[in-house]
């Protein structure tokens, strides 16, 4: 099987993942957030911390999304929650 880093870190993922539904107040019960909210500032000063982590994990070289920096943000939750 070829070493990929969704085989070799997918512990790390795991845990980035939660990190960032914790940031946007996802838990047990509460499952819905407003796109408003993605937009915002402090949201997205949360993920730019975290993008130093979200690139040793994640293959984000090959996301078009991170490339071109539409709706960045945005973008990388949901290619991280895929």
């Amino acid at each position: 099987m070829k070493n990929t880093k969704n085989n070799l870190y997918r512990e790390e993922q795991i845990e980035i993942m939660k990190k960032i539904l914790e940031h946007i107040g996802i838990n047990k019960d509460n499952n819905i957030f407003n796109r408003e909210d993605l937009e915002k500032d402090d949201f997205k000063n949360k993920i730019d911390e975290l993008i130093p982590e979200i690139k040793k994990y994640y293959k984000i070289s090959s996301w078009n999304s991170y490339k071109y920096g539409i709706n960045k943000h945005i973008n990388l939750l949901k290619n991280i929650l895929q």
